[in-house]
């Protein structure tokens, strides 16, 4: 039995007989030859969804409370109290830590 190559039309032989010619391949219900087949291979390739597996590593983000966080504490220059933040607790004083210098 002769097939012909789903792409170029040449004539092609059944593999399975030991005659002479070009051998017909398979493919998708499909008979190539031997030059056709692999470009159909490699389309049918590229064309297919890469499935790539990654693993996601997930970062737990734990609930820390404000009173262990490390804050730095300094000494009032109005009222000599020990404290932190942006104002002294006790006066209410701006913190010298947070001054700026004036752009000029």
């Amino acid at each position: 039995m002769e097939y012909k190559c789903a792409l170029c039309d040449k004539d092609l032989v059944d593999p399975k007989k030991s005659t002479t010619g070009l051998i017909a391949h398979e493919f998708n219900d499909k008979y190539y030859c031997n030059e056709c087949i692999e470009a159909v291979q490699f389309a049918d390739m590229v064309s297919q969804p890469k499935i790539i597996k990654e693993k996601k590593i997930v970062e737990k983000k734990e609930n820390i409370p404000p009173s262990s966080l490390s804050s730095i504490s300094y000494r009032c220059v109005n009222c000599k109290n020990q404290t932190c933040g942006n104002k002294c607790t006790n006066c209410g004083t701006p913190s010298p830590l947070m001054s700026k210098k004036k752009k000029i």
